[in-house]
């Protein structure tokens, strides 16, 4: 989004011109999601332990796994927000890779997300269906590889 606001404006600010750079852009992204995991992390576990949003052990699981039990889930919202904001605010979102990648990562992150919830909530996880996990991602390799496939070909009758 900075990408598209700020470097047309280059013709009128030089230092903008720095934007057309992929290593300035993917260095600025690496240091906002390390910024983002320090500062949004500790919030959002402090939030996830006050709604008591922590892993269940079952009884007849493993003895090592009982100090696992409290530990929030749901920290994936984490390490979703350190990538998927950095990336809409600094990729070009008119490449279709980054469009891919931003649609794969969200469609698992949701994926990881209902898993955690049922855990959550109902006691019970979405991967013991594991077959549904599997059909989900399944789902999404085949949408974003048609999708890529479908817009290759429409540049490619482009330029002929």
């Amino acid at each position: 989004m900075l990408y598209h606001l700020l470097y047309p404006l280059r013709e009128y600010f030089s230092p903008f011109n720095i934007f057309q750079y992929i290593t300035f852009r993917s260095a600025s992204a690496a240091i906002l999601a390390l910024l983002i995991s320090f500062i949004l992390g500790p919030a959002i576990i402090r939030k996830l332990r006050q709604k008591q949003i922590g892993e269940e052990i079952r009884e007849h699981g493993p003895p090592s796994h009982y100090k696992k039990k409290g530990t929030p889930t749901m920290g994936g919202i984490i390490i979703l927000t350190a990538i998927i904001l950095p990336t809409v605010l600094l990729a070009d979102l008119t490449n279709p890779f980054v469009q891919i990648l931003l649609i794969s990562t969200i469609w698992m992150g949701l994926i990881g997300f209902i898993d955690d919830y049922l855990k959550s909530t109902l006691t019970r996880s979405f991967s013991h269906h594991l077959e549904k996990e599997v059909m989900a991602a399944i789902a999404i390799a085949a949408r974003t590889t048609t999708y890529y496939h479908i817009d290759k070909n429409k540049e490619n009758n482009k330029t002929r």
